[in-house]
């Protein structure tokens, strides 16, 4: 019988944006519109792994794709900026 690899995104955050997600507060993952972020959500994932910090401490979600947004963060200088929104509506 042959094991299916999983692909999983990997998505490392602070610990306040973690609880929010685990409090089901948040249900969107924000980054910058930039090459790395391009390349990698080029790619079909099946999970997403969202640590908190660097630790092993993490919460799984299916992998529902991405669309472009446009918000205001403090995270991104409190001025309205498009970014990639990551969803994590779909705790696995």
């Amino acid at each position: 019988m042959e094991k299916i690899k999983l692909r999983v995104l990997h998505i490392h955050v602070r610990k306040e944006y973690w609880e929010l997600a685990r409090q089901k507060i948040k249900f969107w993952e924000w980054r910058e519109i930039k090459p790395y972020w391009d390349k990698i959500l080029s790619k079909n994932y099946d999970l997403i792994y969202y640590y908190m910090g660097y630790s092993s401490k993490k919460r799984i979600f299916h992998y529902d794709g991405w669309e472009k947004q446009t918000i205001t963060h403090k995270e991104f200088g409190n001025i309205p900026k498009e970014v990639y929104a990551i969803s994590l509506k779909e705790p696995f």
